[in-house]
């Protein structure tokens, strides 16, 4: 993530740096290695949703159903399958997660690419 380390999100940035390695083993992202994005209160408690199972195309969004982002709920079942599509997570498909001033328009950055534990983030 140094790669996009100014996603320019919240407050203009979200100091991504702070992430650089997410760790993707085995359809799996360590989520714990990056306990604060500083999203929402400044402070998104990955801790909580460490193993996120990149499993078959599907995200299995229900063991993270309360990020606390947005009205502190972000309703993850909506967008249970982020469809991981040969290094490929079509974000245009949650384009509202309600997190930058209630909204991250997410079909901005609808190509994140995972190429080798790196996300290139192609549209930022």
């Amino acid at each position: 993530m140094d790669t996009i380390a100014n996603l320019g999100l919240y407050n203009d940035m979200i100091r991504m740096d702070t992430i650089t390695n997410l760790g993707l083993y085995n359809d799996m992202i360590r989520m714990d290695t990056i306990a604060n994005l500083g999203l929402y209160n400044d402070m998104i408690r990955m801790d909580t949703i460490a193993n996120l199972g990149l499993y078959n195309d599907m995200i299995r969004m229900d063991t993270i159903a309360i990020l606390g982002l947005y009205n502190d709920m972000i309703r993850m079942d909506t967008i249970a399958n982020l469809g991981l599509y040969n290094d490929m997570i079509r974000m245009d498909t949650i384009a509202n997660l309600g997190l930058y001033n209630d909204m991250i328009r997410m079909d901005t950055i609808a190509n994140m690419s995972l190429y080798n534990d790196m996300i290139r983030n192609w549209r930022l």
